[in-house]
This record gives C-alpha cells, structure tokens and sequence, in this order.
C-alpha cells in the first residue's frame, strides 16, 4: 500500500505546484497583455490631427497633372482661401476628405466654379482658380 501511497502523493503534490505555477502564469498574462491593450486604447490621440488638416487641392498648369503647380491647403474650416495669384489650371486632383469649392473671384466671391468630390482626380478641366472653399 506504501508503494501505491508514494505515486498517489507524488502525483497530488505535482498538482499542487501545477495550480500555484498556472495562477502566477494568469497572474502575469494580463501584464503581457496590458501593454498592447493600452497601446491600441492610445491610437485615437491621433484623430485631432485629422480634422485639423483633412487635405489639400492640387493645381496643375498643364494636363496629366505636370507643369507648374499650385497648392491649396486645407484650412481646417470653411473659411475662403486665396491663392497667391490667378491660376489657369487644366488638371486638379483633390487630397481632401471633404469636397473642395473652387472660385474664379477673390474671397469665394460669385458661384463656384467647379466643387471637387473628396479625393477627385480631373483632366482636361480647363478652371481659373483665385479662392477655394474646403467643405467641413
């Protein structure tokens, strides 16, 4: 019976370390874990930025987006920006997550010209850009 007795013990006190040794490896799997769950809880600090600067609208002079060109950046509001000159334009594309309003008057004044789709690629569209509006 004490050779049957000494297997049994060994065997319940193999058990007995396996439950304190699981118990420490549950105990430091949230700490693992933790440091990635925080990490993702942490990615949205990124958003403001977002709607600070939501793109900007590329002019170019020539078509198939070449020649000289002109950037209109995003204002991050409604308000009318003016481009530092009059811009015959024959190609836009649009890097803008809202629709662009382009004017051929200063100060977005008169009806829009054209208003570009988010992210709207154009070619042969022959504009004169001096304002645009970005629609937030």
């Amino acid at each position: 019976m004490k050779k049957f007795a000494r297997p049994a013990a060994a065997a319940l006190a193999a058990a007995a370390l396996a439950v304190p040794g699981t118990a420490a490896a549950s105990a430091t799997a949230p700490e693992q874990f933790r440091p990635q769950h925080e990490h993702s809880l942490q990615s949205p600090i990124t958003r403001p930025a977002v709607h600070r600067a939501v793109g900007s609208l590329w002019l170019y002079y020539d078509s198939f987006f070449s020649g000289q060109v002109q950037e209109v950046q995003d204002p991050g509001t409604t308000a009318c920006v003016n481009l530092p000159w009059e811009f015959e334009t024959w190609s836009q594309s649009s890097e803008s997550s809202v629709n662009v309003q382009v004017f051929s008057q200063a100060d977005c004044g008169g009806s829009s010209d054209h208003t570009f789709a988010p992210n709207e690629y154009q070619l042969f569209l022959p504009l004169t850009v001096v304002s645009a509006r970005f629609q937030h």
